[in-house]
């Protein structure tokens, strides 16, 4: 039986033009414009995402990076939601770990 030094990294990948802040579970993450978070510790997970302004568009993906022992493999998006509205907020989720 051969043996898979394997892992898998959880990620929420936020991408906007604006400012936003993040929930996930117990912790605030404030951005601006593109950005990775690694919330491998906190799963399962919902995070929401709530832009800062009124104009602006925001994406927000889990993606779950998965890692060989010679190579990181490609990235899986799991969810993703986008959203214009003023204020506007999004929730992407994953259940398993």
């Amino acid at each position: 039986m051969p043996l898979c030094g394997c892992s898998s990294t959880f990620y929420l990948s936020v991408e906007s033009n604006t400012g936003w802040t993040a929930h996930i579970k117990d912790r605030t993450v404030d951005g601006y414009r593109d950005q990775e978070i690694d919330f491998t510790d906190d799963l399962p997970a919902c995070p929401t995402v709530v832009k800062k302004t009124e104009g602006g568009e925001l994406t927000a993906r889990i993606i779950v990076r998965h890692h060989l022992v010679l190579f990181t493999g490609e990235d899986v998006v799991v969810d993703e939601h986008t959203t214009t509205d003023p204020y506007g907020s999004v929730t992407v989720c994953i259940d398993k770990h």
